[in-house]
């Protein structure tokens, strides 16, 4: 294209796997709204299980609610529309330092070995690009062997990768962030639209925001936005145990009173500590010495 050649618009058709509430799909809008000439976009399938990422994916993306295909494990991909973006944050716990760092090993049945699923994904679709997020201990000493071999299966079907840890408060966000982020370009996308050059990772951008400019006036948060006083122990406990030991250490029937209790809009102080009673959440105590329980 010469210099004087206008750009064709694209259309970018997406999937994304571990959808969250999906920014990923945030960001392609916001390209579309400041890009209107150049860029579009469709959502063309998302994967996620977790109910209340659901229920936010369907609040932010309500055209897209019938597209969730599921537990990505059992995804049919021949079933799926094609597209031309592939993006999976996979779960990160099994990764993080502030998890049990179980790793990621394929077969292992950790949560973050479900990055091997994406494989299926990737060798079935091809995609034009594929992008891994994940957290920057993915690349530390411990888990590095495992990401250089994650990204030498997804280069042997034909890609080029290229990877970097990116922190947000680097790129105009007020927020200390570090995540690593691989993008992979199809073999022939990255001669014919990259002529054969390294991708390029956004570089320090001037800092124009502060988190204050994210704040709104109190009075004019709406009620419901608000916790009320009767549901705050119920929060505070369910945060100090939060994660992976939190969910090893409770049986099937004290997962379900804490659904039950999530799911109901009003909960007083004493039905919080009925329920936990009952149900032998008061007192619990992980087996790491280090926490302690708000019941």
């Amino acid at each position: 294209m010469n210099k004087e050649e206008k750009p064709k618009k694209q259309k970018i058709r997406v999937f994304t796997a571990f959808s969250g509430y999906d920014s990923q799909m945030m960001a392609m809008y916001r390209l579309c709204r400041d890009y209107p000439d150049l860029l579009e976009t469709e959502l063309v399938g998302w994967s996620e299980i977790d109910e209340p990422a659901i229920a936010s994916h369907n609040a932010v993306f309500p055209e897209a609610a019938d597209k969730n295909y599921g537990d990505i494990s059992k995804v049919d991909w021949s079933k799926v529309p094609d597209f031309d973006l592939f993006t999976y944050s996979s779960p990160c716990q099994d990764f993080s330092i502030s998890g049990a760092m179980r790793g990621g090993v394929e077969g292992t049945g950790t949560r973050s070995s479900l990055l091997w699923e994406c494989r299926r994904t990737i060798e079935t679709k091809r995609p034009k690009y594929c992008i891994l997020e994940n957290v920057k201990n993915l690349v530390s000493d411990t888990f590095r062997p495992l990401f250089l071999k994650w990204k030498d299966t997804v280069d042997s079907f034909g890609y080029h990768s290229f990877w970097k840890v990116l922190n947000a408060s680097d790129l105009n966000v007020p927020q200390g962030r570090e995540r690593v982020f691989l993008v992979s370009i199809r073999n022939d996308v990255f001669e014919e639209e990259f002529g054969g050059h390294d991708y390029i990772f956004p570089s320090n951008i001037k800092k124009t925001r502060e988190i204050e400019d994210f704040f709104v006036e109190p009075d004019q948060v709406p009620e419901e936005y608000y916790f009320s006083a009767d549901k705050i122990p119920m929060f505070l406990n369910l945060l100090n145990h939060a994660g992976e030991e939190f969910e090893e250490n409770l049986e099937d029937e004290h997962k379900d009173a804490i659904s039950k209790i999530s799911r109901r809009k009003n909960v007083d102080k004493k039905d919080i500590r009925n329920m936990s009673r009952d149900n032998g959440l008061t007192g619990y105590v992980p087996k790491k010495k280090n926490k302690s329980a708000l019941f």
